[in-house]
């Protein structure tokens, strides 16, 4: 059985000049009141930093992204790309900005980092995202009936152009919707 506690103030703390640190940065800190329920169960935070993933793009990704620059026969990363890597670096550390919580019945403080929300590279928000998306789809958006999953694969170059062509993607999203049309049982004929 879950208890709640009232949480006092959760409040933000969050860097005036994100992704530029100095050790004397002032915070801004703004308050409201909140609950929350608690299962009693000792929450652990989730240390990004210690992951083999976050410490090779850590060590990696300026010298990556230099050879890239540097590279007069490749195109550059898209700026997309390069901004979800960064937003990865900082996902879930407290340096980058934390809600404090604090319970009145306990009387312990948590502090709870801030997450990236990228979809596209970061593993953890990834997930959430995927996970919070079946739910609203299966609980709210989908009748309860069978489902047949159609998966595609494209050769890279034509992943790439689908990716920056929203015409091209349009095509192949067209295409296969006729040829999975053309190949399914149609459920209005009785046999």
């Amino acid at each position: 059985m879950a208890r709640t506690c009232a949480i006092l103030h959760t409040g933000f703390q969050v860097c005036h000049n994100r992704g530029q640190h100095r050790e004397n940065d002032s915070y801004g800190f703004y308050w409201h009141t909140t609950h929350l329920a608690f299962t009693g169960a000792q929450r652990v935070r989730h240390e990004p930093e210690k992951t083999v993933l976050y410490q090779v793009v850590r060590e990696h990704l300026p010298g990556f992204l230099q050879s890239i620059e540097a590279d007069g026969s490749r195109s550059p990363l898209p700026r997309f790309v390069v901004r979800e890597l960064h937003a990865f670096l900082e996902c879930r550390l407290l340096y980058f900005g934390f809600c404090r919580v604090h319970c009145s019945t306990c009387k312990k403080d948590e502090l709870v980092a801030f997450s990236c929300k990228k979809r596209g590279f970061c593993p953890s928000c990834g997930a959430r995202r995927i996970a919070e998306t079946a739910a609203h789809l299966v609980d709210h958006v989908l009748p309860d009936v069978s489902y047949r999953q159609w998966v595609l694969s494209l050769p890279y170059r034509i992943r790439f152009l689908c990716a920056y062509d929203p015409i091209c993607a349009s095509g192949v999203r067209r295409i296969l919707t006729r040829t999975i049309s053309r190949h399914s049982p149609d459920p209005t004929r009785s046999s």
